[in-house]
Formats: C-alpha cells, sequence, structure tokens
C-alpha cells in the first residue's frame, strides 16, 4: 500500500498535464467498475479486476510505462490479499461510487487541496491497508 501510494499518488499529481486520452482512461475504468458494481452481476473477481484496472489508470497519468509496469505488479500481488478479504468480507465493493467522488475532485481542478484528490487518495489507501491487515489478522 505504501508503494501503491507513491505510484498513485503521482499520477494524482499528474493529472493537470496528462492529456486527454490519459484522463479519459481514468473515467472509463471508472465507469466500467461503478457499472459493475451497480449490476450486482458481476463476481468478486471481475470486480476486483476493475477496481484495480482503475488504480492503475490513476499511474497511467504520468505517462510512465515504468510505473505501470510497477502498478501492475502491486496490482498482481494486491490480488491476492484481496481474495483473502472478499472471502472474509464480502461487503469489499461497498464503498465502490466514492471513486467517483476522486475523479470528481480530480475533474473540478482539487488536487492539493486539503479536501481534494491527493488527499483523498491517501485516506483511500491507508484505509484499504488496515481492512486487509485486519482481515488477514496480521495487526
Amino acid at each position: 500500500c505504501r508503494a501503491r501510494w507513491v505510484l498513485e499518488g503521482a499520477g494524482v499529481q499528474a493529472w493537470t498535464a496528462a492529456d486527454d486520452t490519459r484522463r479519459g482512461r481514468v473515467r472509463t475504468t471508472l465507469e466500467a467498475y461503478t457499472d459493475a458494481v451497480r449490476s450486482g452481476q458481476a463476481s468478486y473477481e471481475e470486480l476486483n479486476e476493475r477496481h484495480l484496472s482503475f488504480h492503475v489508470s490513476l499511474v497511467e497519468l504520468t505517462g510512465s510505462p515504468r510505473l505501470v509496469h510497477m502498478a501492475e505488479a502491486l496490482m498482481d500481488e494486491l490480488k491476492l490479499a484481496l481474495a483473502q478479504v472478499d472471502r472474509l468480507q464480502r461487503n469489499a465493493h461497498d464503498e465502490a461510487e466514492s471513486h467517483e467522488g476522486l475523479v470528481a475532485l480530480l475533474e473540478a481542478g482539487d488536487i492539493d487541496g486539503r479536501r481534494g484528490a491527493y488527499a483523498f487518495l491517501r485516506k483511500h489507501i491507508d484505509d484499504a491497508e488496515v481492512e486487509i491487515i485486519e482481515a488477514l489478522g496480521l495487526e
């Protein structure tokens, strides 16, 4: 989660400099994820895949293939942890719409504010880390 914070945080910081294609990817991965959650038809594996694709799209905002590759490797590791979490806590995607709040902050240009996208992402990743550690009994 600490490595995710560095990579995804760099992506959020790059929002204003990113081209329309990269920003569009963030929007489309978010839509694919939230639509899948709202449909109620997707498997947990599919939801996790779409969720993590959204987070990789944040890293894509940096324009660095190397950072994206690193993020994808981290997401592969995270999938293993999330598989365990989902078995213990079947509501892993109840807060999918919170990701819409992150994108809304980006779209509004509120990146660095006290309650801006950067702070929002930090809390999101910190909360995920706590949930994973607790669910796996690693505290």
